[in-house]
């Protein structure tokens, strides 16, 4: 199996010494790229299981089943959590206080238990000083794992998960303004995520999802919460239009008026306009701020990418490059975004110019 091919296998399998040994197996009767492309974790076992540790999914089960319904509960879940991110103890402690009842010191009790037991990839201290007091822990879900839960948590428990939480975190705002609900470190983020997940089958969502964008409170708290970056701020934005559209296409295919549209609409405008504010940006002036410290590399670099204009875009990372202030790795990616952009300047006198920088 070539190096590449098998990095990939060993990922997709979450290094988990069984599933690695399963595979390997398969792979013995299998072209490993075709293997990987057809992937599915529950037939991940041996030809012809002797006991129950010939197959992943029924060792999984099997510890699955030895936890009591609650905390199994619990556990099945966590699917609702974004892939591939971190999932903090403070968003643990909603969702199954919200569930099941947990407070905040049994909510880490079962974090801790499901880490012994192998069924979360680990635990990981953070710096304390969450909003509510609750030590900074993240948890992680091999990928697998989170298959597997998926699975079993099935497509009604996990709008109700979904829901679960977004009400436990409904109770920290005023009113519908979600701006005043206080930013724990996971809701911000992740708000506009969860409501998404529901806005197919909760009016209340895609209202919510909606009001998010309807006035600039949200991009008030959002931006600064972000540092200052505005790419979370356009991930959720993009979410809003999507559910818009989606709408707009029901109404017309009902025969009703498409007044969905004017939310598509008002959602291009705020993307074009955020986009128009970057491109105003002076290139010396966005360096500045890293220069001086005020604003991380990330912020900057962030803020450079949002510029629509390939010529100022351009001269605008090529003044984050002198400044100093990147790492190696920061200053291999900027130097690519730039050569990217001069290479999509039409005139050829600009592209002239912009290389003599």
């Amino acid at each position: 199996v070539a190096g590449d091919v098998k990095a990939q296998i060993v990922a997709r399998v979450g290094y988990l010494p069984l599933a690695v040994k399963l595979a390997g197996e398969q792979l013995r009767r299998h072209d490993p790229a075709r293997w990987l492309a057809r992937f599915d974790a529950r037939k991940l076992r041996r030809r012809r299981p002797e006991d129950i540790h010939d197959s992943l999914f029924q060792t999984f089960f099997l510890s699955l089943n030895d936890l009591t319904e609650e905390d199994r509960r619990c556990y099945t879940a966590l699917a609702i959590f974004p892939e591939d991110e971190p999932i903090p103890l403070v968003a643990l402690a909603r969702l199954w206080g919200a569930l099941v009842g947990l407070d905040e010191d049994a909510a880490r009790d079962l974090m801790h238990d499901l880490a012994a037991r192998a069924l979360l990839q680990g635990s990981q201290p953070l710096s304390p000083g969450a909003s509510e007091g609750i030590p900074g822990f993240i948890v992680t879900l091999h990928d697998l794992l989170r298959d597997f839960i998926a699975d079993a948590l099935g497509e009604q428990g996990a709008r109700d998960a979904h829901r679960a939480l977004l009400d436990a975190y409904r109770v920290t705002k005023e009113a519908k303004a979600w701006h005043t609900a206080p930013d724990d470190g996971y809701l911000y983020p992740y708000l506009a995520y969860h409501l998404d997940a529901l806005a197919d089958h909760d009016e209340e969502a895609a209202n919510e999802l909606r009001a998010l964008f309807a006035t600039d409170a949200w991009l008030h708290v959002r931006v600064p919460a972000d540092d200052f970056r505005y790419d979370g701020y356009l991930a959720g934005l993009t979410r809003a239009w999507r559910c818009a559209q989606a709408i707009a296409e029901q109404q017309v295919t009902k025969g009703q008026p498409p007044l969905a549209v004017a939310d598509c609409l008002h959602c291009a405008v705020i993307h074009t306009s955020i986009n128009s504010l970057m491109t105003n940006y002076v290139p010396e002036l966005v360096a500045m701020p890293l220069k001086t410290g005020q604003w991380s590399p990330e912020n900057v670099v962030s803020l450079a990418q949002r510029i629509s204009d390939p010529a100022k875009k351009a001269l605008t990372l090529h003044a984050l490059l002198t400044t100093g202030k990147l790492t190696t790795s920061q200053l291999a990616q900027v130097q690519n975004q730039a050569l990217t952009a001069t290479r999509a300047i039409r005139n050829e006198v600009v592209r002239y110019q912009v290389l003599s920088k």
